[in-house]
Order: C-alpha cells, then structure tokens, then sequence
C-alpha cells in the first residue's frame, strides 16, 4: 500500500470515527433532545455542524489552523463535540515553537474544558439512567481530546529531540574522524619532510665541519639554524598550530638575533652599511613581533645577497612601546630576467605576516635601488607569558 493510499485510508477511518462521537454527543446533550427523546431542531442543527466540520479533517497536516477555528467555533459557540478541535489541537501542539502558539493552544484546551462543564451540568437535570450514560460518553471524549494531543505531541517532540540528538552525535563523530585523517596526512607529512631535508641538513652541516674556513662556519651555523626552524615547521604541521611550532622553533628575545643573522650575512660577503637597531625595551616585545622582526630581517639580507649588483644593503629597525616599528632595508638590483620575473614568494609572505601583526608594507624599484619598508605597530603594555 502506498503511502497516499494509507494516508487516505487513515482520514476516511478518523472521519468515520468522528461521526459516530459527534452523534453520540449530540445525543447526551439534553438541550438537543426533545420530550419524546428525538433530536430537536437546534440537536439537528448542531449535529449537521459536527458532521460538516469532519470534512476539514483532510487538512489537519497542510491546514490545522483551518480546524482549530472550525473546532473552536463548533465547541465554544455552537457547544457541539470537540473532536475537530482536538484533532487540529495534536497537530498544533507537535509543531508549537513560539509562546503565542501555545497560548492558541492553551485556549482550545480551556475551550474543551469549558465545553464539558456545560455539557456536565446539563447532564446533572436529566434522568438518572440518562445522566449517566451522558456522564460516560462525556468522560470518554473529553478525557480523549485532551489526553491524544498531549500524548501525541510529547511522543512525537520527543523522538524528534532524539533524533537531532542522533543527528549531532553522527556530525561530531564525522568531525572527528575528519580530524583524525588530518591528523594522519599532517603526520606523514612530517615524516616525509623530516626523512628528506632533514637528513641533508645534518649531511650539510657535518661535510662543513671538517673544514676550517669562515664560509664553512658560516655554513654549518646556518645549516644547524635551519634545522632549528624545520623541527618547529614539522611540529606545527603535526599538531596544527603555530604556538606549537613557535615554541619548537624558539624565541628571538634579544638584539643579539638580529645582530647574528646579520653577521651571517656580512660572513656570507654582503656588507650591511649603514646599519642601525634602536629598539627599546625589546625583550620585553609580544613574541609574534619579535619573530617578525627576525623574519623581515632575514629575508631582506637574503634578498641581497641573491640580487644586489655590488653586494651591499643599508638597514634601519627602529621603535619602542607604544610608538611601534620602522623596518627599512635597501639595495641595488640587477635587471636580469630571472629577478624581472621572480615569483617573489619572500616578499609576499613578509606582507601576510606584517598584516597579521596590523602592519603596512612597501616596496619600490628606482634608478637600479630596491626599497623596502615595513611598519609595524608595538602595543605599549609588555607581553605577558
């Protein structure tokens, strides 16, 4: 049986039934009844109601509003049987969300009580044999049309707690094994890297050991460095965070790591003239400014070296608390292809980290002299551990 077959199948069933409560109804009520126990014409009158308000039933789930005031009218004014209230009355309740739909519902419900203590007190002038049969059919269809919605309603929102409940348990265990295949990629990740660049960095910086040469120190220094900074690359890529790899890496706390990655350069054959640092307070800068400055510091040397024409680059980093930093670097260039179409990726990072920290950027190429500044702000409260 389909699924519209057995839906209409329900409503002729619950149309049926209704049938039969509204005449039974109307029979229990002694104003509908004359002398010689017949329906009088105000009975008949309500009873056609009750059966007209039965043809609503087919739009208790598109229209329930439709039956609440079609019920209401038949049980409040007209004091016919509440079953097409009470069936408008199970579907409000299962869908009620705001305040002012369960106030609607609240009132169908005094609606039916109200109902049934006229209908009980006019049953208590009536015979005793009558009365109590009109007791009984009273009891039954009012105890129903106030039970069913209720029962029903909280069947029904409480499966659908269940189910959201089910719904969100399913989304977190999908989250966490989306996690849990991330956290695997990122680990093989590291693995492969560490299995790689790390294994020719140690190669590197042990072959320049056994030679004594300033460039050879120079290159062992900076090949020990740059492990350093790989171990904290391959932490932040383990664990997804750059606290993580901030801490692996280290902090540059002091002028004295800037001071060195200069002299490495300088070791390297680029002479840093003029050189000026003037930073006030600077162990006491955030840690995220600190590692800026040393990266900014980094890649301007580096850029110097690979394409200034005379080997030589000026340099000014000045600032303090409150009045933030200055970065000034510049060098001559050469004009080949291979610098005209560099892809520029140093420069490009330097301007996502010196945004991160709120700061500007600028760069200009002018009578064969590459300018870089950088402007960084420096909060004057000191950095808290």
């Amino acid at each position: 049986m389909s699924v519209s077959l057995r839906r209409w199948v329900g409503i002729v069933l619950m149309m049926l039934f209704g049938g039969i409560v509204t005449t039974l109804y109307a029979n229990t009520w002694p104003a509908n009844m004359s002398d010689s126990d017949v329906l009088s014409d105000q009975g008949a009158i309500r009873m056609f109601i009750g059966y007209a308000a039965l043809f609503l039933i087919p739009l208790y789930r598109s229209q329930p509003q439709a039956l609440l005031i079609v019920g209401g009218i038949n049980t409040a004014l007209v004091l016919g049987d509440p079953y097409v209230l009470a069936i408008g009355l199970t579907v409000w309740m299962v869908r009620a969300r705001e305040r002012r739909e369960w106030v609607v519902a609240y009132a169908c419900i005094v609606a039916i009580l109200a109902n049934a203590v006229v209908h009980w007190l006019a049953l208590a002038r009536w015979d005793a044999a009558d009365a109590e049969f009109g007791t009984v059919i009273l009891m039954a269809i009012v105890t129903g049309a106030l039970a069913v919605p209720a029962i029903v309603a909280t069947m029904v929102r409480s499966r659908r707690h269940v189910s959201h409940a089910t719904a969100a348990v399913k989304e977190s265990q999908m989250e966490l094994d989306t996690e849990l295949a991330r956290q695997r990629e990122r680990e093989n990740l590291a693995r492969e890297v560490h299995d790689t660049l790390a294994t020719r960095l140690s190669s590197i910086a042990l072959q320049a050991a056994t030679i004594n040469t300033p460039e050879a120190v120079t290159l062992q220094s900076n090949a020990s460095k740059a492990m350093t900074d790989l171990r904290g690359i391959l932490t932040s890529i383990r664990y997804g965070s750059t606290e993580e790899a901030s801490s692996a890496v280290g902090s540059y706390g002091n002028q004295r790591d800037l001071v060195d990655v200069i002299e490495d350069a300088q070791a390297s054959g680029l002479t840093v003239s003029p050189c000026l640092i003037v930073l006030n307070s600077y162990q006491d800068a955030p840690s995220e400014l600190q590692q800026a400055l040393h990266r900014f510091t980094r890649e301007a040397l580096t850029n110097a070296l690979r394409h200034s024409n005379d080997q030589r680059m000026a340099l000014s980093i000045q600032g303090g608390p409150g009045e933030g930093v200055a970065f000034a670097a510049s060098n001559t260039y050469s004009d080949d292809q291979e610098y005209a179409d560099g892809a520029h990726q140093g420069l490009i990072g330097l301007d996502e980290r010196a945004r991160l920290l709120g700061g500007t950027i600028k760069t200009s190429r002018e009578n064969g002299t590459f300018k870089l500044s950088i402007s960084v702000p420096w909060p004057d409260e000191p950095a808290v551990e």
